[in-house]
């Protein structure tokens, strides 16, 4: 396999993490990239806690946008799945 010097260890996907209306929302996910010269392959993994960052992330936007349409004399609570 050659090249292999060429492809970074890592990369960054951006893309949404929620469907349907949210879908426009995108937040940025680090890969890490394993090369495997004897198979010829790429294994494209997300680091360790990348995923659930990413879905904090856009739980804390989705949150916030929440608060801005409902005004700052609103006393809701916004939780993150806990009633």
């Amino acid at each position: 396999m050659s090249g292999t010097a060429n492809i970074p260890e890592s990369v960054v996907a951006i893309g949404p993490i929620f469907g349907g209306p949210f879908a426009s929302l995108k937040i940025p996910i680090p890969f890490a990239i394993d090369i495997d010269p004897d198979s010829e392959s790429l294994l494209v993994v997300p680091f360790p806690g990348a995923l659930e960052t990413a879905i904090c992330g856009a739980e804390d936007i989705l949150g916030n946008m929440l608060r801005s349409v409902l005004g700052e004399n609103c006393d809701a609570i916004v939780n993150y799945g806990v009633p």
